[in-house]
């Protein structure tokens, strides 16, 4: 896929195509974070999935602090998209998550 979004743009322009990186969107026998470092680089945007956060912001998937190391590594400095497809409430699940992204966010000195 990072193949055909470079030959795009270098054919017609950087602005021609991007990714939309989610966090959450990768099957379980994908490393998460071998793939977010190879489509960050594209990225317009991210998604930061925010299913199942528990009380004391715990996910039970994937390092939320470790995707946005890689993706500021990368020099990602956009917007962190919540997306939430919980099972609980998701006015909650979307709290919980704003609440650990402004953590992750705060304690990496990032604004």
């Amino acid at each position: 896929m990072t193949r055909i979004v470079s030959d795009i743009r270098e054919t017609h322009g950087r602005y021609a195509t991007s990714t939309l990186v989610d966090f959450g969107n990768w099957p379980d026998d994908v490393d998460r974070y071998e793939a977010i470092r190879k489509t960050i680089p594209f990225a317009d945007a991210v998604h930061a999935k925010v299913n199942d956060i528990d009380e004391q912001l715990n996910h039970p998937r994937f390092d939320h602090a470790k995707c946005i190391a890689i993706a500021r590594e990368a020099g990602y400095d956009g917007y962190l998209g919540i997306e939430y497809e919980g099972k609980d409430d998701p006015v909650l699940g979307v709290t919980r998550g704003a609440t650990l992204l402004r953590k992750i966010l705060d304690e990496s000195g990032a604004r």
